[in-house]
């Protein structure tokens, strides 16, 4: 777990890289949670958090990074600006979790 702190403690954001198996993506790992304070976004805090869960996944031995994530325009752009690509077959567990969300894989 990765976290963004103001100057004052507050927390600003947050990456967690888990290193759960993926089962039909066996080389990459889910980055599990990802969070911007909505006051802070647009400042490049979400940038330097997914450099450093993409470090983290590369750490971890992998050779991509599952991205499970809100169906939200925003949201499935700033990822893709990140490398990220629109997966045509969803892991089925993770999918089964969440069938609502967008569901991409950035390679490391």
């Amino acid at each position: 777990m990765i976290g963004a702190f103001s100057s004052k403690g507050k927390l600003l954001g947050v990456s967690v890289v888990s290193n759960q198996m993926i089962h039909d993506y066996p080389d990459a790992k889910l980055l599990h949670y990802f969070y911007v304070d909505a006051d802070h976004q647009g400042q490049g805090i979400g940038a330097k958090l997914m450099q450093t869960a993409i470090t983290s996944a590369r750490k971890l031995g992998a050779k991509y990074l599952y991205i499970s994530a809100t169906p939200s325009k925003r949201t499935v752009d700033f990822y893709m600006k990140h490398g990220a690509k629109l997966i045509v077959h969803p892991d089925q567990q993770l999918w089964q979790l969440e069938p609502e969300d967008i569901h991409l894989l950035c390679e490391l």
